[in-house]
């Protein structure tokens, strides 16, 4: 959007966040001086991009695409069939790889946060980028050479499982630093958006890897071989290495501060009406008097209106979140980070369970090809699209959080209606595949949604920190993987999509915590924002410039 104008036709005041901050080392190279007043370096404005185009934005979705299309192409159906074959047909083992991916997350998520914060975002997404080249060639190794040799197939698993540990500090560079850099360069109120289009990107890319996983297997064979997997696999390491130099372009002073109208200035609440100062000053002795009082010079008459002082607008505003307080102080803005975090461990726990499982189920009991598993997950992303759009219309009537828990209620009952149904009922994937499509887009589909409310309620120099903490539910992911691994050993698969529906519902409950903390209304609608302008300067002299919340606590929220 234009420097001064953001897509909903609120002003706002864009400057530059820490002109001296670092830049990737390809970002370096081209363009070495300090943006300032720019919103992206020369070199880049060409077609459509111009120079009031974000790079860092454009170049998150870019990443986003890329990498989702790389990891849709060999991490999802194609790796767990792979291990699984490899490992003489081990869910266990499966796990086992999973496992040692979360834990690296969960070792790495904090300091990586840290230095993001604290020396420079574009810098350590910059590193990820060397990270990723050296892990790809760990991989392709492994890969390439289990095929070959099956009979050393514990060194290559090895190689599989160290390569795994690398990737994991990749993901969660990718999912920390830079979308907390990717949100300091969007405006307050205006992120669900944002993390639409980001959802979106990745979305349309998630289809795309399915689809060319498809063309590779049916040129080269629809058989659960480890040649047929390892072409497939090798095909989406290629895509890692793109990723891996997109994550070189990051800059630090292409950031945005916004300081949007939404939130009133100083200077504006002191304005007063001109030649009406002195009726002001009569009427700003009533109670309840919102500066729309007829002005008259009889006070006795003017006293005996009894007008209502507006309510609060429940709107994502710094001065709504920084005084909202619930139970005794125990809910605060503070509070949604911990709450969010809390809630995305539990669902983490249960879906890590059966995500990497699902295309062994239906190879396995389903008795699938891999061009039909395939084509599943190249639906898949289209349902969490089509669900994301509908979440994030739903969201204008009834709020974010409702629309979060709605959707994921209607998901979890739907994992247990698959449970029942294969577990004696039918196998049939004209049954169980429709179900399964979606519940994954209905589950996943609140994405944009969560991140905005993480980003709306957390400070600016702590979201690369909070992002990267995002990533220790990674570890619940994968580390209940080797117990999800385990009971379908055990137990099938069928059993552990019951216990999986069961741990996500619980995490519910924590969810409904945000429910009187994150305003309905997500941003002021124009019409309200100028009828908070004309009112200014009469609030300031009836008293409604004083904190909307009494610090004894006795004020409430509308």
């Amino acid at each position: 959007f234009p420097e001064g104008m953001g897509d909903s036709g609120l002003e706002v005041k864009l400057e530059r966040a820490n002109p001296q901050s670092g830049k990737g080392f390809l970002a370096k190279l081209l363009c070495p001086e300090v943006l300032e007043g720019q919103a992206c370096p020369g070199w880049f404005h060409c077609g459509p991009i111009g120079a009031t185009t974000n790079y860092n934005v454009v170049l998150t979705n870019f990443l986003v695409i890329v990498f989702g299309l790389a990891e849709s192409i060999w991490t999802g159906t194609a790796l767990a069939a792979y291990l699984y074959t490899l490992s003489d047909d081990s869910n266990t083992r499966v796990g086992y790889v999973e496992a040692a991916q979360g834990i690296s997350t969960l070792v790495f998520a904090l300091p990586v946060g840290y230095f993001a914060d604290r020396w420079s975002r574009a810098r350590v997404i910059g590193l990820g980028g060397f990270l990723a080249f050296v892990a790809t060639g760990i991989t392709s190794y492994a890969v390439y050479q289990g095929a070959e040799n099956t009979d050393d197939w514990k060194d290559h698993y090895v190689l599989l499982l160290v390569s795994m540990c690398v990737w994991g500090i990749v993901g969660g560079i990718v999912n920390g630093p830079a979308q907390a850099l990717y949100a300091d360069s969007t405006p307050q109120g205006e992120r669900s958006k944002y993390y639409q289009y980001l959802f979106v990107g990745w979305g349309l890319s998630s289809i795309a890897g399915p689809l060319i996983s498809i063309l590779l297997f049916g040129v080269y064979g629809d058989e659960w071989t480890l040649k047929r997997l390892r072409i497939v696999i090798l095909a989406g390491l290629t895509g890692e290495l793109l990723a891996g130099v997109l994550m070189l372009f990051f800059r630090d002073d292409c950031a945005i501060i916004e300081n949007s109208a939404s939130t009133e200035t100083n200077s504006e609440r002191r304005t007063t009406i001109g030649d009406d100062d002195k009726q002001s000053e009569e009427i700003a002795g009533v109670p309840g008097t919102n500066g729309y009082a007829p002005v008259s010079g009889n006070e006795n008459e003017v006293s005996e209106r009894k007008l209502e002082k507006p309510k609060l607008k429940r709107n994502v505003t710094e001065e709504f979140l920084n005084e909202i307080s619930y139970c005794n102080g125990w809910l605060t803005r503070k509070s949604v980070p911990y709450i969010l975090f809390t809630s995305d461990i539990i669902t983490a726990l249960g879906s890590g369970m059966t995500v990497k499982y699902f295309p062994l189920f239906f190879k396995n009991t389903v008795g699938m090809s891999p061009i039909e598993v395939q084509v599943i997950y190249a639906v898949c992303p289209v349902a969490m699209v089509l669900f994301s759009a509908v979440g994030t219309s739903v969201k204008n009537y009834i709020g974010r959080v409702q629309t979060i828990i709605l959707m994921r209620m209607i998901g979890v009952g739907l994992l247990i209606t698959m449970s029942i149904l294969a577990r004696g009922i039918t196998a049939s994937k004209y049954v169980l595949v429709p179900i399964y499509v979606v519940r994954t887009g209905v589950m996943n589909c609140t994405y944009p949604l969560d991140e905005s409310i993480l980003m709306d309620f957390c400070p600016k120099e702590k979201r690369a920190r909070w992002k990267s903490l995002e990533s220790v539910s990674m570890f619940g992911w994968c580390g209940s993987a080797v117990i999800g691994g385990w009971l379908g050993d055990a137990h099938g698969y069928s059993f552990t999509f019951l216990i999986t529906a069961i741990v996500q519902g619980v995490s519910l409950f924590v969810t409904c915590l945000l429910l009187p903390l994150v305003p309905i209304a997500e941003k002021r609608s124009l019409e309200s924002t100028a009828s908070t302008r004309e009112s200014t300067a009469a609030d300031t002299e009836s008293g409604l410039d004083k904190p909307l919340i009494d610090p004894s606590g006795e004020g409430t929220i509308q």
